[in-house]
């Protein structure tokens, strides 16, 4: 028999194992603890993954690169100007 069960209810299930004989394999560990402690003495790579993570989220607040093409009816100068005056920061290039 096959089932998924958390850890505290492996925990209740194995003196019940022991008094009917039975015997327990575990097929697979899943889920964030295991994942933890299996890269515990990886503290490095913990740390690197954080700074990635934290400079992931900081930099997509940022809005990179807006590239104003097709205005037919607006001159571009006017978007410009616009976005100035909204405390947008905009460079030639």
């Amino acid at each position: 028999m096959k089932v998924n069960i958390s850890i505290q209810d492996f925990k209740k299930i194995k003196p019940i194992a022991k008094k009917t004989k039975c015997k327990i394999k575990i097929d697979s560990k899943k889920g964030m603890p295991f994942f933890f402690h299996r890269y515990q003495k990886r503290k490095i790579f913990l740390l690197f993954f954080l700074l990635v993570m934290i400079g992931t989220i900081a930099l997509s607040n940022f809005i990179w690169n807006i590239e104003i093409t097709g205005t037919d009816k607006i001159d571009p100068q006017e978007i410009k100007q616009l976005l100035e005056e909204n405390d947008f920061k905009v460079r030639n290039k």
